[in-house]
């Protein structure tokens, strides 16, 4: 038990960090704001949902069912609220950040798993990388991680043994994890299934063809319950769940973007905000073909797998994706790793363990390790400087809800795109179609002269709630100045409008 103090009093520490200020740090975002709303009309209403007008219709840019289930299954436990939901959150994110120690641990050693946990904290400067920024907000990162992690763990264990009971439970254990992975979220889905691939090829390289055979069922078995899970919500719910589809055009501007201001983005983000990671990953996969048989081979498939699911993915956020950071996570979550490995190699046995290696190969590894050091201790210095002064506690779009609330009929109609003014609202809303979200993210990455098409004044709404979302993109801009509007209160990021003509 004294081995995993560490790990324990850092998974603690984490912990209690996530839940500090959880319903006011970050503010309520535009990402959450669908999400909950479905949990809670799920709840409330019975129907797997958005409500627009009065009306069910499709969940559209909502998290997919793991998480809207297991949000409204705390909203049925807990009470509907932000912090309810927020910790459903910090629940995956602890579970996943308790893979990744134990994955780590098991692939490489215990030193690398706590180096890797204290990385995703002090060496990412960037807030969309932080697994404790992730781990506060109503997103699928950290349930797709759990389950992914989990999936590695239970099949790494799986294929180490003999014992015929235990090598079919991890694997079922893979398949049950990884299909809910891949349901969470769709993102990594083509990264998964290289890392899968790449598997089964190490297997047949080394002529394990039944491990190979093995591995390539494994990854059938998950996309078949993938899509099982799909069915059998259908079967469960029949007329109340309203499916959620593929928003028409989002993949030519999220996964696929040959433009050059976009691809300096993401390099910038690769090269500069994790360069450690980058370091990391070369050096564990400079370490794997050069290590060729000396651990076991389990251990040698399943590092095989996760090098290629994460090599996969950050050549994907280089060449091809939007360039976003909070695109990177995933793979900064699980590259983490590498960096324990690294850095545990290059500074810890450096340091602790000199009269292992000759005094020639001491005096080299020396000067890595001192180059390490200073690596990473500018990059404490940046995620300390860029992150801390922006720490702050933001309640107002739950305190312009409570506004709208007491203020207005529920029988009035209100518009907004800012999605977190729906959760709670008691009033009836309307938003603008989800193929809008592509014409913003042309607009500001792609195409700076494209006029964005949605017209709010046949909508003739009661009550207009700009926020973030509204301002940065003129959304109502028509709207306001020509459909007689007047500002009547601002809360914080929201200003709402009144129509002067109802009143009449």
């Amino acid at each position: 038990m004294r081995k995993f103090v560490i790990p324990l009093i850092l998974l603690l520490l984490f912990f209690v960090g996530l839940l500090t200020s959880l319903d006011a740090f970050p503010s309520f975002s535009w990402d959450e704001g669908w999400t909950v709303t479905v949990a809670r009309t799920w709840v409330e209403r019975g129907y797997y949902a958005m409500w627009l007008d009065g009306q069910p219709t499709s969940p559209g840019l909502a998290a997919a069912f793991p998480s809207v289930i297991s949000l409204a299954t705390a909203f049925q436990v807990f009470g509907i609220g932000l912090w309810q939901a927020r910790f459903v959150v910090v629940l995956y994110m602890m579970g996943a950040l308790a893979a990744l120690y134990a994955l780590t641990r098991s692939l490489y050693s215990a030193r690398a798993g706590v180096i890797a946990l204290l990385t995703l904290v002090l060496l990412l400067p960037h807030f969309d990388l932080q697994a404790l920024y992730a781990g506060r907000q109503v997103v699928a990162e950290p349930l797709m991680l759990f389950f992914l992690l989990v999936g590695f763990f239970s099949f790494l264990k799986g294929l180490e043994t003999n014992h015929a009971q235990r090598r079919v439970t991890g694997m079922l254990g893979a398949i049950g994890m990884w299909s809910l992975a891949l349901s969470a979220k769709a993102q990594p889905l083509p990264f998964w299934i290289v890392s899968l691939l790449a598997g089964v090829v190490f297997c047949v390289w080394q002529r394990r063809w039944r491990d190979a055979l093995l591995t390539f069922g494994v990854l059938g078995g998950s996309l078949l319950l993938m899509r099982g899970w799909t069915l059998g919500l259908q079967w469960l719910l029949g007329e109340r769940l309203f499916p959620s589809t593929m928003v028409p055009g989002l993949l030519n501007v999220t996964a696929v973007v040959p433009v050059l201001d976009v691809r300096i983005d993401a390099l910038i983000v690769l090269f500069l905000v994790s360069l450690p990671l980058v370091i990391g990953l070369c050096y564990v996969s400079f370490k794997w073909f050069k290590a060729k048989g000396e651990a076991e081979f389990a251990i040698r498939v399943v590092q095989c797998m996760v090098l290629a699911f994460v090599w996969s993915w950050t050549l994907w956020y280089l060449l091809l994706s939007i360039g976003w950071a909070r695109y990177f996570f995933p793979a900064t979550f699980v590259s983490s790793m590498f960096v324990g490995v690294w850095l545990d190699e290059a500074v810890v046995q450096v340091l602790f363990r000199p009269q292992s290696v000759s005094h020639s190969v001491l005096n080299r590894r020396a000067w890595g390790a001192l180059g390490a050091m200073v690596l990473c201790a500018m990059y404490i210095f940046f995620t300390i400087s860029q992150l801390l002064p922006h720490i702050h506690p933001n309640v107002s779009a739950r305190a312009t809800t409570v506004w709208l609330n007491a203020n207005i009929a529920p029988s009035a109609l209100v518009e907004t795109y800012d999605s977190e003014i729906l959760f709670g609202l008691d009033a009836r809303a309307h938003y603008p179609p989800d193929t809008l979200n592509v014409e913003m993210i042309r607009e500001r990455q792609i195409d700076p002269t494209l006029t964005l098409s949605y017209d709010a004044r046949p909508i003739n709404p009661n009550y207009v709630v700009v926020g973030r979302y509204g301002r940065i993109f003129h959304i109502y801009d028509t709207l306001l100045t020509t459909g007689g509007y007047i500002p009547i209160i601002s809360i914080g990021d929201y200003t709402i409008y009144q129509n002067t003509m109802a009143l009449h």
